[in-house]
């Protein structure tokens, strides 16, 4: 059996252990918080940026890129990049040979392709000959439209 020194001296240091992990938490979340707050700052409007992309547009245009414009750009009808992607990549893991990238990309039937740091990125995730197929048809088959310059989401 416990002595009631024991068993104080036991509920006491729960107690403190419970202080610190409770103060360690609500000081990292505070200082999370600020991060949060001072970057919030320093980025662009998501809508700022989709109305400067729908203005770039031609009106009802079809839009190839990322999954992200898609309520900026309601008006338009939106196909994704990576969606694509995955067909290619499903078409050449079932052993057929997937058709030059251009061939699928304009079947798709954009008017507007839309390559900001998503597609960039995004297309480092799927297999080189995908790359490769990918930048073949943005560079020989798609003239720029539209250079929208975002520090947050466009970097060049």
């Amino acid at each position: 059996m416990m002595q009631h020194g024991s068993h104080r001296l036991l509920s006491l240091s729960s107690a403190v252990v419970v202080v610190l992990l409770l103060g360690t938490v609500s000081f990292a979340g505070l200082r999370a918080y600020q991060f949060d707050a001072l970057e919030a700052t320093r980025v662009s409007p998501c809508l700022d940026l989709g109305r400067r992309l729908d203005a770039a547009l031609p009106a009802g245009a079809a839009v190839l890129g990322p999954e992200r414009w898609w309520w900026a750009l309601h008006q338009h009808r939106s196909v994704s990049a990576r969606s694509m992607w995955f067909q290619w990549v499903s078409i050449a893991a079932n052993g057929q040979q997937p058709a030059v990238f251009a061939r699928r990309g304009t079947a798709a039937g954009p008017d507007s392709v839309i390559v900001n740091n998503d597609v960039r990125d995004d297309i480092r995730d799927f297999p080189a000959a995908l790359q490769t197929r990918f930048r073949q048809f943005i560079e020989q088959c798609t003239p720029l439209a539209a250079d929208v310059d975002d520090p947050t989401y466009l970097d060049a």
